[in-house]
């Protein structure tokens, strides 16, 4: 295992605490279908990456890319929580800032394992 698998979880499980302490706190109850979903693919986002890194060839790549899935769900619904004004400005553009940083860096070990795979 890479250094750089260990980076993506920490920046997962950075997320995760963000979102805990800023983000579900945010949310009326009429909105609880919506939290449920975040907080479903986020902990999805955190399995998967645990997946990729313990497996290999085919299994990892397909396990990246559930990562890469559940980090597009997870800005769709970001966008739907600021679009609701549920939270602010400040925290959508800290939390796209993970899923940016988060996209790169999945993005690069995909790349890395497709390559891999093709040698």
């Amino acid at each position: 295992m890479k250094n750089e698998d260990f980076r993506i979880v920490g920046k997962i499980r950075e997320l995760m605490k963000y979102c805990d302490s800023y983000v579900f706190s945010s949310f009326p109850k009429s909105e609880l279908a919506l939290k449920i979903r975040l907080e479903k693919c986020l902990y999805s986002l955190h399995e998967e990456c645990l997946r990729a890194r313990l497996n290999v060839g085919n299994i990892r790549v397909k396990h990246i890319k559930e990562l890469v899935i559940n980090i597009s769900l997870i800005d769709y619904y970001i966008n739907i929580v600021s679009c609701k004004k549920i939270i602010t400005s400040k925290r959508y553009f800290a939390i796209m800032s993970f899923i940016d940083n988060l996209n790169k860096m999945v993005g690069g070990w995909l790349l890395g394992e497709e390559k891999r795979k093709s040698i």
